[in-house]
């Protein structure tokens, strides 16, 4: 029975499944539900870096084992983006997106490159909102072989350490969105968003009214008329973490930011534009007495047009 289990480790990005090499399945030890030990079997895994990190997923297609489905995303650096569960009898669970690693913590990461295998820890809660319920998870995967895969496209990317008050940590991109707003009308306007949901559990924006990749090489001061605004917010989690990625207005912390956008390359990449730099700001919350300074974050813009 064992043997007809097909567990699906893919890459961020992987469309298909048929390059996957069939082998004989086995099993990762020690992954617990409310500290009951539950059988996962494995068949391959694959991570795409080009694409921004790795995604396990653990699919039991005869419908045998509790667990039905397992998801777990990372990214290059092991930091959790999402992780969600299926048992057998339908019920999910998952943890809000802005704030993933308040409730899951990832540790022991390790990714061999030269061997391509990756092992890392988790530990912590799952939340149904179907079932307003919750379970405690926690497990261990040992060396899990990795494929990688061209990534066609690159998402835009943002990483930067940031000061606060007693402290400096770094926050990298868990998920990005590029965008172009238009208007119509007398007054037509065309606005082009990068949206970045960021670890620690913050947002950045960015709006322009020029295309990105029409900005000449150059340092540009925030949030002069006609120019390049960035803002900032902080999720608070005020809400029930039930509530799965539902933007409540008052669960965020918005500031007022303050400092210079460097545009350092403009590139193309199978036909993709990209435009590349590095921004400095404060972001003062006046309300809260929160700061935050950024010396110097790097990111990198997909352009849709």
């Amino acid at each position: 029975m064992m043997n007809h289990i097909r567990v699906l480790l893919l890459a961020i990005g992987l469309v298909a499944f048929g390059c996957q090499k069939n082998v004989d399945p086995v099993e990762v030890t020690h992954f617990f539900i409310d500290e009951e030990e539950q059988p996962i079997l494995r068949e391959s895994i694959g991570v795409s870096e080009g694409c921004g990190g790795f995604l396990l997923q653990s699919i039991d297609f005869n419908n045998t084992l509790f667990i039905y489905n397992l998801r777990i995303q990372l990214t290059p650096t092991g930091r959790l983006v999402a992780m969600g569960l299926r048992t057998r009898e339908g019920e999910r669970y998952e943890i809000q997106s802005f704030n993933s690693s308040d409730f899951v913590n990832v540790s022991e990461f390790n990714y061999d490159k030269v061997r391509k295998e990756v092992s890392f820890s988790v530990a912590g809660k799952l939340f149904s909102s179907s079932l307003n319920k919750s379970i405690n998870i926690s497990g261990h995967f040992e060396k899990l072989a990795v494929k990688t895969y061209e990534c066609n496209k690159e998402s835009s990317t943002f990483l930067g350490e940031l000061q606060g008050a007693s402290e400096s940590f770094l926050t990298e991109t868990l998920s990005s969105t590029s965008a172009i707003r238009s208007t119509l009308g007398e007054n037509a306007q065309v606005t082009y968003l990068q949206n970045f949901l960021l670890t620690n559990a913050l947002s950045l924006h960015f709006e322009s009214p020029v295309s990105y990749k029409n900005l000449p090489v150059g340092t540009y001061t925030l949030g002069q008329p006609d120019a390049i605004t960035v803002s900032l917010k902080e999720y608070k989690g005020l809400s029930n973490p039930i509530t799965f990625n539902s933007y409540v207005r008052n669960d965020w912390r918005d500031f007022k930011v303050e400092g210079s956008l460097t545009i350092s390359r403009q590139y193309v990449v199978n036909g993709t534009s990209y435009t590349e730099g590095t921004i400095s700001f404060q972001a003062d919350n006046e309300s809260d007495h929160v700061r935050y300074v950024l010396s110097k974050g790097d990111f990198t813009l997909l352009n849709l047009d």
